[in-house]
C-alpha cells in the first residue's frame, strides 16, 4: 500500500524561515556598515577639530608675555626649556609662542609644551641663533585653516591686506621687539636663496635682502639695509605644490608698535569650525537616529513587498 503524498508546505516554510534569517542578517550587516560608515565621518571630523582646538591661541593666553611683565612666559619656558619666544602679527590669527628644536622636523608633530601634537608648534629654523643675532631669523608654522598658526600668511598676497597690515611683534630675550613688515613672496621651499641663514658679511646681507625685494610679490621700502635684522615667517602654500612656500619678511626693530586691530583680533578668535558648535553627545544621538531610520525604513520595505 503506497504512503500517501506529503505536502511540501512544511518545506516552503522551512527555506522561507531561512531566506527570513538571511534577509535579517543581511539587516544587520548593512545597518553595522552604515552606522560605522557615519561614524567614522564623524570621527575623522571630531578629529580633526581637536587638532584646530589644539592650535588655539587662547590656549596659551596665560603664558603671553604683556609689557613689563615676563613671569608667566618663564613658567612656560620651564615646562619646555626649548622654548624661546613669542611672535604676533597684528591684525591676523599669528599671536604665538615659538621654540628651536635639534632639527626643523621635532616640532612638526611636537606641541609646544613639549607633548605629541598633530598641529604642533611655530619653531625657529635649528641653525638661527637663539639670542636673535643672525641677519635673518625664520620661523615655520603649518598652513591651518581658521587662522590656526601661519593660516593667515597667504591673507599678505592681497594687496590691500599687505598695505592696511604693516605691524606686529616678536618677544624674546625678555624685551618686546617692533615687526615692520617689507615684504611677501612665494618660493620654493629647497630654494637655499631664501632659506639660507646669512651671516655678518655686508655684501652677503645686501645680496639676500636684494634678492627678498626681487621675487617678492609685495614689498615696502622702508629704508631696511644689511645693518638691520631681518625675521622670516614660513608656511606651506595650500591647494599648490608641495614645495611651494609662502613667506612674510618683516624687518625687527627696538621700537615697538600699536596693535590697531584689537577687535578684529578678537573675531579672529572666536572663529571656529561648525563642528565644535555641536555637542558631542548630539552626534551620537544622530548616530542612533540614522541607524533607526534605515531599520524603519528596511521593515516598511518588507511590509509592503510581503504584502
Amino acid at each position: 500500500m503506497r504512503k500517501p503524498f506529503r505536502s511540501s508546505g512544511s518545506s516552503e516554510k522551512r527555506i522561507r524561515k531561512i531566506l527570513k534569517g538571511l534577509n535579517g542578517l543581511v539587516d544587520f550587516f548593512i545597518i553595522a556598515f552604515l552606522v560605522l560608515l557615519v561614524a567614522f565621518g564623524i570621527y575623522s571630523i571630531y578629529d580633526n577639530h581637536q587638532i584646530m582646538q589644539n592650535a588655539s591661541t587662547e590656549q596659551f593666553e596665560t603664558y603671553k608675555p604683556k609689557r613689563n611683565q615676563s613671569i608667566p612666559f618663564s613658567k612656560l619656558q620651564k615646562i619646555n626649556p626649548e622654548v624661546i619666544g613669542w611672535i604676533h602679527i597684528y591684525g591676523t590669527g599669528i599671536d604665538y609662542p615659538f621654540a628651536q628644536g635639534e632639527d626643523d622636523e621635532k616640532y612638526i608633530n611636537t606641541g609646544i609644551d613639549g607633548s605629541y601634537d598633530l598641529s604642533g608648534a611655530v619653531f625657529m629654523h635649528c641653525k638661527n641663533a637663539r639670542d636673535f643675532s643672525d641677519y635673518n631669523t625664520i620661523l615655520y608654522g603649518h598652513h591651518m585653516e581658521y587662522h590656526r598658526m601661519f593660516g593667515d600668511l597667504d591673507q599678505f598676497e592681497k594687496k590691500k591686506f599687505f598695505k592696511t597690515h604693516k605691524y606686529g611683534d616678536v618677544y624674546y630675550n625678555g624685551k618686546h621687539h617692533g615687526v615692520r613688515i617689507i615684504a611677501y613672496l612665494k618660493a620654493d621651499a629647497y630654494d637655499d636663496s631664501v632659506y639660507q641663514i646669512v651671516g655678518e658679511d655686508t655684501s652677503q646681507r645686501q645680496a639676500y635682502l636684494d634678492h627678498i625685494y626681487e621675487i617678492a610679490v609685495h614689498e615696502r621700502q622702508i629704508g631696511t639695509g644689511p645693518e638691520d635684522q631681518l625675521l622670516v615667517l614660513s608656511t606651506c602654500a595650500s591647494g599648490a605644490g608641495t614645495n611651494q612656500r609662502y613667506l612674510l619678511v618683516a624687518e625687527i626693530t627696538d621700537k615697538t608698535y600699536k596693535n590697531t586691530f584689537k577687535e578684529e583680533e578678537r573675531s579672529l578668535k572666536s572663529t571656529d569650525s561648525w563642528f565644535s558648535r555641536w555637542p558631542i553627545w548630539w552626534w551620537i544621538t544622530g548616530i542612533v537616529l540614522i541607524a533607526l531610520l534605515i531599520v524603519w525604513f528596511r521593515k516598511k520595505h518588507q511590509t509592503k513587498k510581503g504584502g
